[in-house]
């Protein structure tokens, strides 16, 4: 153990530090994973059929030579993000366009307008201006630099694009600054002189506004009309139009001219949960699951409020309310006290309604609200709806560019944005935001042009300093001016006379600064970069004044892993570009608490311990800072019986942990990451500081075991294929926790706590034969057996050696026979690797055939990490022939056959190699396991 331990210790300082550089873990559910299958098999079927293969191409800056695959232009799935660890990101894809963001505080990504945000290149051979779209031909995205090939016909001039990020090992501050670089690298191959001009065009998005104004995720909201007194017999009448879209630049003519199938059901609304379809359909896509309306008024003469309306769900749909008549077009309600006849009548794209009083007296203050739950695509889960005061809307958008809308011909009076559950009851209780609180753009973002020495800045921000900076840095021969035509964005223009074979740099640096983020609950938690900067100017400057530097250092430890002869080539890749999820999936506090969501885009919580036991070592490996940090939020949240948490809190939360979801690991896991960190440091006041959290968090999952049996029992809760019930012990739990107990005889050892090191010992010891009685079959270990019941599943999972993994991982040795684990290591290859799958199957019966007792494809799927972890156990137990194909198989089906490197999922098809669910996933980075493995 401690031969391995110094030479992990030895790989680590030479790679990277040498130089100064409560429900379910996954969400899925049935609907989610076939409309992301289908979606796959859509995208296939729209897919190219190009071949594509392992490209070494050399550049003259750092790193001078990549290994990847050069795409043509939209041929990827999905792209590499641009920004800083915990600073949010854009998202540019292989054609050079920017289409969505989460700089401004939204997490999941927000589509950007594609007018106002883009960059342009005129040239003296159309003479004007054309999207960096119709250049671009190639696209090398090795995180976090996209390098782009651009190009045209008959053109002499070439382009070569360098978009990127900081990103330097063991410099986590530099490393987390809010900036995307860009350098273009203009070359004449003419005869004579030409002159190239790049335009570079920013629409600033707006900071995060207040709870009740935007929203993200299953968008719902109302909007609310303030119609005043009504008189005996007097009628109101309000149109209310519900519109959809396939881009967010048709939603305007929609306004005019609305269009739509929109169903009413007896009661004037609607609900799909009662019928199973969306109740608006266009062809242009988009939908809306439910829609209600409520009426608050005043009798005269009384000073109680009264309301009616349908509360859309539930045993009593409505509230005071009594059906007259109903026909599909047309429904005519009201209120049980006599006072008001309510008729809904369906338009093309609108609902109309109508309200009278039938009563003898007048009704004072008379307001409607109207609820709809819009979805801008149905496939998608990425929906953000804000409630937008110059179009009087609740307007919803995805990072497809599909929208819709709730709106009037009538401004509205105020309104509510929320996420599905609980904007019912907020309407039912009248609470709004007026629509002097509503986002308006005019009124947020002003522009300022400044000059710092020789370069050109232009500032679009809001009045907390939230927004963009467009920098030019000077370059000698190269003119650069401000662009005032530009429609609301920033813009500068950068233009350069080429000589006949002469090439010159044209450089762009946006900078952004959105300081007041806010968790789930609306409570501020800001920013760690807001210590440094304190606007996107700042953070502008800095990056121009540090660009070498910047460029030089992270480039620099990617050519350490390209000339790393150890390892495949496709393994490069995916090594490389598997951290783009420390950008994409990262939170960096104001108060300083570094965390990883499990997924933004799939399944929002922060820093699930399940996900991160796998996805947390290139954390552990390259910001040793970061990784402390997030393990001593742990231990401040451990609970006084030694449970560690399952999660710091659901969507974007860090004071909400949560413990009993998946108990019977959490803990362990927890003991086995504290050992990694210290094997990998090698720093004693780590294992020190560490170690009583430790200890109290082995006692507790000791105390999970099945009496008399020595370990865990997966009855008392769900574990890591928590759509997949286990019973009894398993091979799974119990491998880990073998491990676990390893490692707390390791902590034992080397701290001098001999009481605990001589319990662990023991305990292993009891624990292991136990294992190996009830699970080893003779060929491989069984998923489970439970004594109590008598029953048992044979099936082999894929991941049955998981503990193993870590405790090599961890240098710790063996935790199992060792000729018992290459059996089974055999079987798997045989049995769950068989058949020409792209990946592991996770479990395969005894007869063969894939076992289906999981739910959301979790036991008949593949899990990408476990065929990495798999393969890393392989080489450590020195078969590596066994692991290898699974890890050429995996490279070539993500990069060659998906091209989705930056969008990689928990599971996949094993038979087509499809992504399925878990969309840009923390686990999946524990690929970098491998990259130790292969130089054991």
């Amino acid at each position: 153990m401690k031969a391995t331990c110094v030479i992990l210790s030895t790989i680590i300082t030479c790679l990277f530090l040498s130089a100064p550089i409560p429900k379910l873990s996954r969400c899925a559910n049935a609907s989610i994973l076939k409309n992301t299958a289908l979606k796959m098999k859509e995208e296939g079927r729209a897919m190219n059929t190009r071949a594509y293969r392992y490209s070494v191409v050399h550049f003259p800056d750092a790193p001078r030579t990549v290994i990847g695959v050069v795409y043509h232009s939209g041929d990827t799935k999905s792209f590499m993000p641009l920004g800083g660890l915990g600073t949010g990101t854009l998202g540019m894809n292989s054609r050079g366009e920017f289409v969505n963001q989460s700089i401004s505080n939204s997490y999941r990504p927000l589509p950007l307008d594609p007018q106002s945000c883009r960059i342009e290149i005129k040239s003296g051979r159309t003479g004007k201006w054309e999207p960096l779209s119709e250049w671009t031909k190639t696209y090398l995205a090795h995180f976090p630099i996209a390098d782009y090939g651009c190009g045209q016909k008959e053109s002499p001039i070439k382009i070569d694009l360098r978009a990127f990020s900081p990103f330097i090992p063991d410099d986590s501050r530099d490393s987390a600054t809010p900036v995307a670089l860009f350098r273009f690298r203009a070359h004449n191959a003419g005869k004579t002189a030409a002159k190239i001009a790049i335009r570079f065009r920013w629409n600033s998005p707006l900071s995060e506004m207040e709870n009740g104004v935007t929203s993200s995720g299953n968008v719902d909201g109302y909007l609310r009309w303030n119609l005043g007194d009504i008189q005996t017999g007097e009628q109101m009448v309000v149109p209310v139009l519900f519109l959809a879209t396939n881009s967010m630049r048709n939603l305007h003519a929609l306004f005019r001219h609305p269009h739509g199938d929109i169903t009413l059901d007896e009661n004037g609304a609607f609900n799909w949960e009662n019928t199973g379809r969306q109740c608006l359909h266009t062809s242009a896509g988009g939908c809306l699951s439910q829609h209600g309306f409520f009426l608050h008024y005043t009798l005269s003469g009384s000073n109680t409020p009264s309301r009616a309306g349908d509360l859309i769900t539930g045993n009593e749909p409505t509230e005071n309310l009594v059906r007259v008549s109903q026909t599909p077009e047309k429904v005519e309600l009201k209120t049980e006290d006599g006072a008001l006849a309510v008729e809904v009548d369906r338009g093309d794209g609108v609902l109309t309604y109508r309200i009278r009083n039938i009563g003898s007296m007048p009704v004072r203050n008379l307001q409607l609200s109207v609820y709809a739950n819009l979805e801008a695509n149905h496939t998608e889960m990425d929906d953000h709806g804000w409630l937008d005061a110059n179009r009087g809307a609740l307007i919803v958008t995805d990072s497809s560019g599909a929208a819709c809308a709730l709106a009037s011909d009538i401004p509205p009076s105020a309104g509510w944005c929320g996420l599905w559950g609980g904007t019912i009851q907020r309407m039912v209780e009248n609470q709004a935001i007026p629509v002097s609180q509503w986002s308006s753009e005019e009124n947020k973002i002003t522009s300022v042009l400044s000059k710092d020495s020789e370069d050109v800045i232009l500032t679009q921000e809001g009045e907390d300093h939230s927004g963009c900076t467009l920098l030019a840095p000077h370059e000698d021969e190269v003119a650069m001016e401000p662009d005032y035509q530009s429609h609301g964005a920033i813009s500068l223009v950068q233009s350069v006379i080429l000589p006949p074979g002469t090439s010159r740099d044209i450089r762009f640096i946006l900078a952004w600064y959105y300081p007041n983020a806010k968790d789930s609950d609306g409570k501020f938690v800001g920013h760690q970069y807001a210590h440094w900067f304190g606007n996107s100017k700042e953070v502008a400057l800095y990056a121009a004044k540090h660009w070498k530097n910047i460029q030089r250092r992270t480039g620099e430890w990617q050519e350490k892993i390209y000339d790393d002869s150890h390892l495949p080539n496709g393994l490069k890749d995916q090594l490389v570009n598997s951290l783009y999820s420390l950008a994409r999936n990262t939170c960096w506090l104001y108060d300083g608490r570094f965390s990883h969501s499990e997924s933004f885009i799939g399944c929002p919580i922060t820093e699930t311990i399940v996900c991160r036991f796998y996805g947390s070592l290139a954390t552990a490996l390259l910001f040793p800072d970061l990784e402390r940090n997030t393990m001593r939020q742990f231990k401040h949240w451990q609970r006084p019986d030694g449970a560690i948490p399952f999660a710091f809190g659901q969507g974007e939360r860090w004071n909400s942990p949560y413990y009993d979801t998946q108990k019977v690991l959490d803990s362990a896991e927890f003991v086995l990451m504290a050992w990694r960190d210290y094997t990998l440091w090698k720093d004693p006041a780590w294992a020190k500081e560490v170690f009583p959290a430790v200890r109290k968090a082995l006692h507790y999952a000791t105390s999970l075991n099945k009496p008399g049996e020595n370990l865990p029992n997966d009855d008392l809760s769900m574990q890591y294929y928590d759509c997949w019930p286990f019973h009894g012990v398993s091979a799974y739990t119990g491998g880990v926790y073998l491990a676990a107990l390893k490692a707390g005889t390791a902590f034992g050892a080397l701290l001098n706590d001999q009481t605990f090191e001589r319990e662990c010992a023991h305990q292993f010891r009891l624990s292991q034969a136990s294992y190996i009685q009830r699970l080893w079959t003779g060929s491989y270990y069984r998923l489970w057996n439970d004594d109590t019941t008598g029953k048992r599943s044979d099936t082999s999972l894929a991941a049955q050696l998981t503990g193993q993994w870590y405790a090599s991982l961890c240098g710790l040795g063996d935790i199992l026979p060792r000729n018992q684990m290459i059996t089974a290591l055999r079987h798997v290859a045989k049995v769950n690797g068989g058949d020409g799958v792209w990946a592991l199957v996770n479990g395969v019966t005894h007869d063969g055939s894939r076992d289906h007792n999981g739910t959301n494809g979790q036991s008949d799927t593949a899990t990408l990490g476990e065929t990495w972890c798999y393969a890393a156990t392989c080489y450590w137990l020195d078969k590596p022939n066994l692991g290898s194909p699974f890890v050429k198989r995996l490279c070539e089906d993500i990069a060659l056959r998906q091209r989705d490197d930056w969008g990689t999922s928990w599971n996949m098809d094993p038979d087509t190699g499809a992504m399925l669910w878990g969309g840009e996933y923390y686990s999946d980075m524990c690929v970098w396991s491998l990259w130790l493995a292969m130089r054991h």
